[in-house]
């Protein structure tokens, strides 16, 4: 990335308000209108800039906006890449107060990965097949997504949540599962739940086909923006059941089946 003398003043004003905004747990509103993203590739220096700023441990990467239902809904032109941060994950059962949001409580069903091996920046494009060999575990997870932005799907309009770390804020884990190879991840099936009610399915296909196309996808990002992944990351694939905004009071079940089940009260 460029350095500060570089970098526009105002992607250092947007930068400054969604860190504030991370930091002191409360909404922005919107960007100003002088600061606001025209191209969907101004997100990345904008959460490096964010990320200087918070300075918090980082335990990995997502992907958002890995389903085309998704980027539809929020008229995005393709996924994105944004942080996971150790302070923000919990074992399922998990109970969550009001400490832990801004103002969203917006849950996703995802696999998520645990990495081996770094997979190092390179010229050649990771496949599927390396993704498959850098892998050691599996999780299934309930992403919590959450933003400094007032109005969710009007600020995407400017690309403001996918700036603000892609709306990543809180996952919750369940059990880990090492012989992950023999599922048919594409067709696997989770069901997710609230209060008891069966509210839909989804299955791994969404996350790009695969999964392992979504983390692969990932790989080769930060792959061009020179760092790559290192092993012991973690690596959240993106939502296979769609947005479901959940409210205090809440509780939320995500059924992986022979993954076992993920759930999160919101208190």
């Amino acid at each position: 990335m460029a350095d500060a003398e570089a970098t526009p003043s105002w992607m250092e004003e947007a930068a400054e308000l969604i860190a504030m905004g991370r930091r002191e747990r409360r909404t922005i509103g919107d960007l100003p209108v002088s600061c606001r993203l025209t191209s969907y590739d101004q997100i990345y220096p904008i959460m490096e800039l964010v990320h200087r700023r918070l300075n918090w441990p980082v335990a990995g990467w997502k992907v958002g906006a890995a389903s085309k239902e998704i980027q539809g809904k929020e008229g995005l032109p393709g996924p994105a890449g944004g942080r996971i941060y150790s302070r923000g994950l919990h074992q399922s059962p998990a109970v969550l107060g009001e400490e832990f949001f801004i103002k969203f409580r917006l849950c996703e069903s995802e696999f998520m990965f645990r990495l081996a091996k770094d997979l190092q920046p390179r010229s050649r494009e990771y496949t599927r097949d390396d993704i498959n060999d850098a892998v050691d575990l599996l999780y299934p997870v309930i992403e919590i997504g959450d933003s400094v932005f007032e109005n969710w799907y009007e600020s995407t309009k400017y690309y403001g949540p996918p700036a603000d770390n892609v709306g990543g804020a809180n996952l919750v884990i369940g059990q880990p599962t090492a012989d992950w190879r023999s599922l048919d991840l594409p067709n696997h099936r989770i069901d997710l739940w609230r209060n008891g009610t069966h509210l839909r399915f989804g299955l791994g296909s969404a996350a790009m086909g695969h999964p392992l196309d979504s983390l692969a996808w990932l790989a080769n990002l930060r792959s061009r923006m020179g760092d790559g992944l290192k092993a012991g990351e973690l690596v959240s694939t993106g939502t296979c059941t769609g947005h479901l905004f959940a409210e205090r009071g809440d509780v939320v079940r995500a059924d992986f089946g022979t993954l076992g089940e993920v759930q999160v009260t919101f208190r």
